[in-house]
Parts: structure tokens; C-alpha cells; sequence
């Protein structure tokens, strides 16, 4: 058993060094990469770490964001000597393989040794934790510390001991700090826990209110942190317009094309098609099974809250945030495949998860091509201290978001981001400071994937006209490709 542990452990940890030498240009999360990497590298620039960043796309204005508390940030930064990128994607890869050693933990407590070959299985290969197990963002470092939560939750309802219970306080608050809506599940979880053991007595215990109350003054302190720092320069980001934006409007709970998009990131994301085929095929046998392990029912239950509160801007709309919903699948496929593979199938099911997740861990980890290209460009063609008024023309998912970090990181230049978002004041400041223009062009043809993501997705944003901005600034065409255009603004006399 020891022995197929570090064989899955070693093959995980291959898969997930795929793109250790490659900068984040993932056409599915560079956007959240770069953002990442950006406040990295403005710790870099200045000498040192802090608790906030300094952001390259928003020209020479100085401004700094905070986003979730900055802990994989250090933890990067601290082996950046190695270069950011690879340091990023290590300590992903580093970070997936110790929450792949705890998951084990929680295996001896819900199946038996052919179960965990299976559901390890699926853990390595599910395309979601590929693509992410080495992404330069904290999921890997939200999953590792949603696990150890849960193994300390199975030691506190053996022994419900103090440093058991102040061990999950921290771990909790830890994590909520980091990425809330995508923790939370875990707080409902331990609620329906606590309240199953002890009923309402649970509500007289001093533990549970100083816990609560140490958690709440906890987020309490980062949200006033990012409110001051934010409101200058990134009003969408501070902390009241950051809850208001996860939570959405109500009514979008209610509209079917969320519901699809969740319902296709679980099928051939966390899991494969093969893999769900099998639980059918494993049929109610399975499932009971399955619904009997400890500590799970509560775990469902808080994933089904964090649909209903956080889904449509969370896991509706993001594949990454998916990724809590991968141990109970992983634990149900195992369930599955155990009745499955004990009829001599062993080889066509393990045949059917590869089928699945080779095609679709391609599809989230392939580049955006127009993203290398164009900061390849700049980066050789472009002084380092020129500004550049950049319009990202060349996808639906950047015509009007304002939050670009991918070209002034990648490229080492400043940019600021055209949108109908930026306001008049740094408008103007663009403007009178900006040398160049670069706008990248969508492509000729649209491959299908696209068409069907897009479908998926709703998103059929307009490509902008710029012409107006050419003629104001009376910059002149220097470069032009398939898939960009650079133009030189001349100094005014």
C-alpha cells in the first residue's frame, strides 16, 4: 500500500512540474496567475515582502492592492532566487503533494486499499487539479489547509481535546483569510459537526464563542487592512464591494446557464467522463456506500452552501473553484470503481480516466498565444521606462475587464489597461504619459472548443474600436501581425 502511495505521489508530482520552466500564460487562468505574480514581483522591485503589492498595469499612478492575505506570496517569494515562475509553480507542486500525503489520512478513514488505488487515481489525474496543482495562485495552498482541517476534525471528534479545537481555530481562520468563499464550506461543515455531537449545550461552550469571536476579529482586521488600501485606486476591490461582488445578485441562482457551467466543470473537470459513467455503473450499491462515511454528510452540506451563497461568482463561473468538490468525488468514484474493477475491468477503466483527462487537462493548460507573442514583442521592441496604453482585443474575457496584469508582468513594461472603466482622470494621465499603443486582435478562426466555451460561459463581448484613439494621439502604425498591432505616439512639441 505504502508502495502504490509513492508511486501516485511521484506520478502527481511529474504531472504538476509540466510547466515549471513556463511563464503563466494559460489561456484559462493567466489573468489570476499574473495577478499573483505581479505583487510578487513588486516585492522583488522594492527589496521586500509586505502586505500589500504594487500593480504594473495601471501605468505611473503608484497604486497598490491587497487581494487574500498574502501567505503563498511569501512562501514564493522566499525560493524566488530560483526565478518567480518556477518558484510559483514548486511551491504549487510542493504544496499538492503534502494535501496528497494528509488526503491519505482521510482515505484509511472511508475506504478500503482497492477503493484508495481508485480514488488516488482519480485525485493525480483529475484535470482541474493538474492544471492547478501547479498554477501560480494559492488554491494549492486553500486545498492543503481544507485537508488538514479535516484530518483535525476527525481527531477532535475522537478527542475533543483543547489543542485539537484551537488547532482548527487557526487552521479555519487561516484559510478564510486567504480565499473565504472558497473555505467556507468548511465552517458549516464543522458547525453541523459540533451541533450533531452536542446538540444545543454546544452553544454554552466558552471555546465555541472565543473561537468565533477570535475568527471574526480576525477577518475583521484584513478587510479594514484591504479597505484602506484599496479605495484609492481599486474601489471594486475593497472589502464591502468584494462581499457584495461574490455574493452577486440573488436571482442569478435562479438562471440555468450557471447550473450548466457547474454541471460541466464537476463532469470533465474534477471529474471524467469515465469516472462518473462508473459511479452510475456502481450504481446505489456505491452510492450508500458511500453516503455512510464519516464526516461526510456535513461536507456535502457545506459545499451545497457554498453553491447556493458564493456559486454564481465562485464555482458557476470559475473552474478553480471547483476544486472542493474533488475528495468527495474522488471518495465516491473509489466506492464505484472497486465493484467495477472486481468484474476484470481494470485496464478499460483506467483507459477511460486517462481518455478523459488528457484532452481536457490540455485544454486548460494551453497558451494564450496572442498573450506570448505580444509581450515577447514588447519586451524586445519597447525601452523599459516607456509606458504603453495596451487594449486586449483579442478575447471576450479581456475586451472590457480592466484587471490585466498578464502584459506589464510578462513583459516587464507598464501598462495601462484601456477600458470603458478607466476614468476620466487616468485617462488623461495615459494619455500625456503613454509612448505606445499595442492592441492585440482577435483571431481569423475560432477553433470549436472556443465556440463552446463561450456558449458555456454566455460571454459575447463586442470587440472595441480604438480608431478614436489612434487619431487623438496621432500615433502611427510601427508593427502588425495576425495577431497584434503596435503603434509609436510621437512626442508632442
Amino acid at each position: 500500500m505504502k508502495g502504490s502511495i509513492l508511486i501516485w505521489l511521484a506520478l502527481g508530482m511529474g504531472l504538476r512540474l509540466l510547466l515549471l520552466f513556463q511563464p503563466p500564460v494559460e489561456d484559462n487562468s493567466w489573468i489570476r496567475q499574473t495577478q499573483t505574480a505581479d505583487a510578487i514581483q513588486s516585492w522583488v522591485t522594492a527589496g521586500h515582502p509586505s502586505w500589500d503589492a504594487g500593480v504594473s498595469w495601471r501605468g505611473n499612478t503608484g497604486a497598490r492592492l491587497a487581494l487574500e492575505f498574502p501567505l503563498y506570496n511569501f512562501l514564493v517569494y522566499g525560493g524566488v532566487g530560483a526565478g518567480l515562475d518556477v518558484s510559483g509553480r514548486l511551491v504549487s507542486a510542493l504544496l499538492w503533494g503534502a494535501g496528497f500525503l494528509l488526503l491519505q489520512g482521510i482515505w484509511r478513514r472511508w475506504l478500503d486499499e482497492r477503493e484508495t488505488f481508485w480514488a488516488n487515481m482519480l485525485f493525480v489525474f483529475s484535470p482541474v487539479s493538474i492544471a492547478f496543482g501547479q498554477a501560480i495562485m494559492p488554491e494549492m495552498l486553500v486545498q492543503f489547509l481544507g485537508l488538514a482541517l479535516v484530518i483535525l476534525l476527525f481527531q477532535y471528534e475522537r478527542n475533543p481535546s483543547r489543542i485539537y479545537w484551537w488547532s482548527l481555530v487557526a487552521m479555519g481562520a487561516l484559510g478564510a483569510l486567504i480565499k473565504l468563499p472558497g473555505f467556507s464550506h468548511y465552517y458549516v461543515m464543522l458547525g453541523l459537526i459540533l451541533f450533531f455531537r452536542d446538540r444545543w449545550k454546544v452553544f454554552a461552550q466558552a471555546r465555541l464563542w472565543i473561537g468565533g469571536i477570535f475568527t471574526l476579529a480576525v477577518l475583521w482586521w484584513w478587510s479594514r487592512y484591504t479597505q484602506s488600501v484599496n479605495s484609492m485606486f481599486f474601489s471594486e476591490w475593497t472589502a464591502t464591494a468584494n462581499l457584495q461582488g461574490f455574493l452577486g445578485r440573488w436571482e442569478d441562482r435562479f438562471q440555468p446557464v450557471y447550473w450548466i457551467r457547474l454541471f460541466f466543470y464537476l463532469f470533465v473537470l474534477v471529474g471524467t467522463p469515465a469516472a462518473w459513467l462508473t459511479v452510475i455503473l456502481g450504481g446505489t450499491s456505491a452510492l450508500k456506500n458511500w453516503l455512510k462515511l464519516p464526516l461526510l454528510a456535513p461536507w456535502l452540506a457545506g459545499l451545497g452552501v457554498m453553491v447556493l451563497v458564493w456559486g454564481p461568482r465562485t464555482c458557476m463561473g470559475h473552474a478553480y473553484y471547483c476544486l472542493p468538490f474533488l475528495v468527495p468525488v474522488c471518495g465516491l468514484f473509489g466506492k464505484a470503481a472497486s465493484l467495477i474493477s472486481g468484474r476484470g475491468k481494470c485496464a478499460w477503466l483506467g483507459l477511460g480516466i486517462l481518455a478523459g483527462c488528457l484532452p481536457m487537462t490540455a485544454y486548460l493548460l494551453r497558451p494564450d498565444l496572442t498573450l506570448r507573442s505580444t509581450t515577447e514583442w514588447m519586451r524586445e521592441n519597447i525601452p523599459a521606462e516607456e509606458l504603453v496604453i495596451l487594449k486586449a482585443n483579442h478575447s471576450v474575457y479581456t475586451r472590457e475587464y480592466p484587471q490585466l496584469p498578464g502584459f506589464s508582468y510578462l513583459s516587464g513594461r507598464r501598462v495601462w489597461v484601456w477600458t470603458r472603466f478607466l476614468d476620466s482622470e487616468e485617462k488623461k494621465r495615459a494619455l500625456e504619459t503613454s509612448r505606445w499603443i499595442v492592441e492585440t486582435l482577435p483571431p481569423d478562426r475560432e477553433p470549436g472548443w472556443e465556440k463552446i466555451r463561450k456558449a458555456i460561459k454566455g460571454h459575447q463581448r463586442p470587440m472595441e474600436d480604438i480608431s478614436g484613439l489612434i487619431q487623438e494621439t496621432g500615433a502611427i502604425l510601427v508593427h502588425q501581425t495576425p495577431a497584434l498591432r503596435a503603434f509609436r505616439i510621437p512626442l508632442k512639441p
